[in-house]
């Protein structure tokens, strides 16, 4: 088994042991998956975790040639039982460094709604919102579905589709 394998293995088997900080252990996302926390949660991603990660999470960013083991494939990684709140906060916050990895720790670099932030778009499928002649185009637009109308009412483009999430 290679490093990069290595690695991921004795984070993951850290984590299902319960050997992470008591802090992080019963962790829930507080913030709403709403267009809001997913644009800053994908401007966060785009300063701090692009490079390595790339742009839609595939580990293919700029800096991974030179690292090893590699960045971790965060858009297979995301859709993983084991990818619980809990596991995502403690590895962005504390990053790699204890498994021989590259991956910075962010606890004194960013607030913890911003790595929540991150997460939100992480989970979103790396899709951020755009405007396409007029029309706002999203996978998710808010968990509350009044709110999301009053958000496309203002910003004076039509709604295509608009549904409420359960995450």
């Amino acid at each position: 088994m290679g490093p990069m394998f290595r690695s991921r293995i004795l984070r993951q088997r850290t984590f299902m042991q319960g050997r992470i900080p008591k802090f992080y252990t019963h962790l829930k996302n507080p913030l709403p998956r709403t267009a809001g926390n997913v644009d800053s949660g994908r401007m966060l991603y785009i300063k701090h975790c692009e490079t390595c990660h790339g742009t839609k999470g595939l580990g293919s960013g700029e800096s991974e040639k030179g690292l090893a083991p590699s960045p971790a494939l965060l858009a297979f990684m995301i859709k993983l039982p084991e990818s619980v709140d809990p596991y995502l906060m403690w590895t962005i916050a504390e990053g790699g460094k204890p498994f021989g990895t590259d991956m910075p720790a962010f606890k004194n670099v960013l607030t913890a709604d911003q790595i929540w932030q991150i997460i939100t778009y992480m989970r979103s499928g790396f899709r951020g919102w755009r405007i396409s002649r007029g029309v706002a185009v999203g996978r998710l637009v808010s968990v509350n579905p009044s709110a999301s109308a009053a958000v496309f009412a203002s910003s004076g483009c039509k709604q295509r589709r608009l549904r409420s999430a359960v995450w």
